[in-house]
């Protein structure tokens, strides 16, 4: 079983992903192959509710299926059972990080869209350079 790792650094700006380009014959295609997306089924029950500062993987559901997102959890469960999270972008400079937007994607969902508590982000790069 190989371990996941998240790696997080910040930014000073925004981030904004192409998903897709235009070549010359006005086509789109895709910039590299797609993720695959794992089965809804596939993931284990919760055994514990998310605490504040944690990273959670989401679900939220979509026309072909679930997208997952990469959050960070601002305030544990309300009286209504929901958890205050803000949502992380891939990074377009580094393949493989996520980082945590200037103005915060602050959302409030219920409990049974987390997937999975993520391990804590690991620190990589120089002492210049330090990122997540």
């Amino acid at each position: 079983m190989s371990k996941t790792q998240l790696q997080i650094e910040s930014s000073d700006e925004d981030v904004v992903i192409p998903v897709h380009s235009e070549d010359s014959g006005g086509e789109w295609q895709e910039d590299r192959p797609a993720t695959p997306v794992p089965e809804p089924d596939s993931f284990l029950p919760l055994d514990r509710t998310p605490k504040e500062e944690e990273y959670v993987l989401t679900a939220c559901p979509g026309k072909k299926g679930d997208l997952f997102y990469v959050a960070k959890v601002i305030k544990e469960l309300d009286d209504d059972g929901d958890l205050e999270i803000s949502y992380l972008r891939k990074s377009n400079k580094t393949r493989g990080k996520f980082v945590i937007p200037n103005v915060p994607e602050m959302c409030s969902i219920p409990l049974a869209d987390v997937r999975m508590i993520l391990p804590p982000p690991s620190c990589s790069g120089t002492k210049r350079q330090k990122s997540l």
